[in-house]
């Protein structure tokens, strides 16, 4: 892994020799990632972290259902959905709820694979995943997911 990156009021350490992008997106969310170089089918290997603040008080009781809306969302445009169970745990002091997923992108017209964390830290919500394609997904996808599992406050 690379060396440890701010991303607002948090560190993470993202995959070595990936390229960081930021990007604002509605209502104040943020997106920040990490991609390697272009392989030779066009594809990255990469990892992203969103942030949003919902504007209210959230409890920790809301991290399931809010987890749960989000996979709902990107399960949607896919095909041959499978995910694991939902898995619950504190990692560097922060709760998550996670889950590894595939399923075949009707418009890309491609399997895909990935990881999605999401916790909450105060008022903001914050999701770290990312995706990949075969025959690179293994090793893609596990190095992206020792650096979401790097991600702590400052």
């Amino acid at each position: 892994l690379g060396s440890f990156a701010s991303v607002e009021e948090f560190l993470i350490r993202p995959p070595k020799g990936y390229r960081f992008i930021e990007q604002p997106g509605p209502s104040g969310s943020m997106a920040y990632g990490w991609m390697g170089d272009k392989r030779t089918d066009g594809t990255h290997a990469q990892l992203l972290v969103a942030t949003y603040s919902p504007g209210e008080t959230i409890s920790p009781n809301d991290l399931e259902p809010a987890f749960l809306s989000r996979m709902e969302s990107m399960r949607r445009g896919r095909e041959q959905w499978q995910q694991t169970k939902l898995e619950f745990g504190t990692i560097n002091g922060l709760r998550y709820v996670w889950t590894h997923w595939e399923g075949y992108d009707v418009t890309l017209e491609i399997k895909l694979f990935g990881f999605n964390y999401m916790l909450f830290s105060g008022d903001k919500v914050i999701q770290l995943s990312s995706q990949d394609v075969e025959p690179h997904r293994k090793e893609a996808l596990a190095v992206a997911e020792l650096a979401a599992l790097t991600f702590k406050k400052k």
